[in-house]
């Protein structure tokens, strides 16, 4: 049975304008999770599409991934590696929090897979907020 978790949420403001989208992945994904990992890309993509309004580098993106635990199927990686390639002209900057050091390594991964490098892991969500506001 899997325990893979995914959630989006409204768009929120933080400051001076900016606007950022949460998002939350937990448990483990295997190959069963496939599904719902690709439409919850498929549906931030589309959220990041809808408020950016077309406007370059105008969405910041907080990931919580503190229960995140592994990936048994490696499309995992492409899946998302594919999403920061199509958010790549909206977003202006992805933080994660609560990962691992397994997790930086894999988000090291998919920064050189998707060709940004403007995605990076804090311990807290505050050290990630305060890091979106700086852009």
């Amino acid at each position: 049975m899997s325990n893979a978790i995914v959630q989006i949420s409204p768009a929120e403001e933080i400051g001076s304008g900016k606007k950022i989208i949460r998002a939350m992945l937990g448990g483990t994904f295997n190959s069963d999770d496939i599904k719902l990992l690709s439409a919850w890309a498929e549906g931030l993509n589309s959220a990041v599409k809808k408020i950016s309004a077309g406007n370059e580098h105008t969405i910041g993106i907080l990931i919580d991934i503190s229960a995140l635990e592994t990936y048994t199927d490696a499309n995992v990686i492409t899946i998302l590696s594919e999403l920061m390639k199509k958010d790549s002209v909206y977003v202006y900057r992805t933080a994660t929090f609560g990962g691992k050091d397994t997790h930086e390594m894999v988000e090291q991964i998919i920064e050189g897979l998707s060709n940004r490098d403007n995605l990076k892991n804090f311990n807290t969500e505050n050290e990630a907020l305060e890091w979106l506001k700086e852009q």
